[in-house]
């Protein structure tokens, strides 16, 4: 995926200086950045999950990521309304475990 981000010219300014200081492009910089983001979002939703398991007594999957559940629960067949009220959700979760919500 490629994108074009419009960045203040200090934000810029700091991604080419750690970029050079760990030795990549600032491109290369900026997806490491992401992936890790990604990362981490993916292990809080694995911990929520569990929270979550654990507060309903529901038997806890390990072999189960909550990636894999919401995949799974998100080719389930939907009517437009389920899927716009589904979106909404997902959106407040990830919202609820951002890391400076």
């Amino acid at each position: 995926m490629s994108l074009v981000l419009d960045l203040p010219t200090l934000v810029e300014a700091r991604i080419e200086s750690e970029a050079r200081h760990a030795g990549v492009s600032p491109e290369e910089y900026v997806q490491n950045l992401v992936a890790r983001a990604v990362a981490s979002t993916d292990s809080a939703l694995d911990a929520k999950l569990r929270a979550w398991q654990e507060q309903d007594g529901k038997v806890l999957r390990p072999d189960h990521s909550a990636k894999s559940l919401f995949a799974q629960w998100d080719s389930l067949p939907q009517t437009d309304a389920e899927r716009e009220a589904e979106d909404r959700l997902w959106r407040e979760v990830l919202q609820g475990i951002a890391p400076n919500a």
